[in-house]
C-alpha cells in the first residue's frame, strides 16, 4: 500500500474513532457504536489486508455468528480491495458496493467556477434546527425516526472540540448543503456531502466543496480526498471538479 492510500486509511481510523468502539484482532478492526447500533457505517467489520476466497468465507462465517450473539440484525464487512463478483455467489440477502476515493489538488480548486452567492459556515447550536431539517430533506431510503437518532447522534461529536466538524451551504441564510469537514496530520476528509434535492443542478455543492477544499489547504493540508459510491452520480460531479480517483474498496452488507 503506496504513503497516500496509507493517510487516508489512517485518518478514516481517526474518523470512526470519534463516534466508535474498536476493537482490533489481526487483520481486522470491529467498530460499534452503542448508542446506535442499527447504524451500519458505525457498527462493521473492517478487513486491512486481502483474504483468499476460502479465507473471507471463513471470515464472513465468524463474524455473521459474532455479530447475532451480539444482538445485530446485519453484518457490515469493509474490505480494502477490490471483491472479484462471483466471491459471493453462494450468499443470501446482501448487498455489495464499491466505494471509490478521489483526491483533488490546489491547481484544481483555483480552477473550479462557482457561484459567489453561497455562504459556508461551521454548525453551531445557532443553526441546529436548519441543519436538522435538511438532512431530513435529503434522506432518501431511511425512515424518519432513524434518520433522526442518527442526526442527534452526529451533533454530539460536531459541537464538541474535536472530531469532524459539519459545514453548512446556506442561500439567504437557508440551509441547502452540508459536508462534513475532518482533518490531521496534513490530511483532508470530506465527508457525507449533500445537497437539498430542491436545490441540486444548480452549483450548491460545486459552491461548498470548493470552499471547503480551500479551507483544507489554507490550513495546511496537502491531501484533499472525498468518497464516493460507485452506483451513485455523485463521483461524475467530482471528476467534472478535477477530482481524481485514488484507491477503491468494497463494502458488503448481510441481513439477517
Amino acid at each position: 500500500m503506496n504513503e497516500t492510500n496509507q493517510r487516508i486509511i489512517g485518518l478514516e481510523e481517526e474518523y470512526f474513532s470519534t463516534f466508535c468502539i474498536g476493537e482490533d484482532e489481526g487483520k481486522l478492526t470491529r467498530y460499534y457504536d452503542n448508542q446506535m447500533v442499527e447504524m451500519h457505517s458505525h457498527n462493521f467489520t473492517w478487513v486491512k489486508e486481502p483474504l483468499t476466497q476460502d479465507e473471507l468465507k471463513d471470515l464472513i462465517g465468524k463474524e455473521l455468528e459474532r455479530r447475532k450473539d451480539k444482538g445485530f440484525h446485519f453484518l457490515k464487512l469493509r474490505l480494502d480491495w477490490v471483491l472479484e463478483a462471483d466471491s459471493l455467489m453462494n450468499y443470501d440477502k446482501k448487498s455489495v458496493t464499491n466505494i471509490e476515493y478521489y483526491r483533488i489538488e490546489p491547481d484544481s480548486v483555483a480552477a473550479i467556477k462557482s457561484r459567489e452567492d453561497i455562504e459556508v459556515i461551521k454548525l453551531s447550536d445557532l443553526m441546529v434546527d436548519e441543519a436538522r431539517e435538511l438532512d431530513e430533506l435529503c434522506e432518501e431510503g431511511d425512515s424518519l425516526e432513524f434518520t433522526k437518532k442518527r442526526f442527534d447522534r452526529r451533533l454530539e461529536i460536531y459541537l464538541k472540540d474535536q472530531g469532524p466538524d459539519n459545514y453548512l451551504a446556506l442561500l439567504e441564510w437557508d440551509a441547502v448543503g452540508a459536508c462534513d469537514f475532518f482533518a490531521q496530520k496534513n490530511t483532508c476528509m470530506l465527508e457525507d456531502f449533500v445537497v437539498d434535492p430542491e436545490y441540486r443542478n444548480q452549483g450548491i455543492g460545486t459552491a461548498l466543496l470548493k470552499i471547503l477544499a480551500e479551507k483544507a489547504f489554507s490550513e495546511g493540508n496537502d491531501l484533499v480526498f472525498i468518497r464516493a459510491d460507485a452506483r451513485e452520480t455523485a463521483r461524475e460531479m467530482y471528476q467534472k471538479l478535477g477530482f481524481q480517483k485514488l484507491m477503491e474498496t468494497t463494502e458488503i452488507t448481510f441481513k439477517f
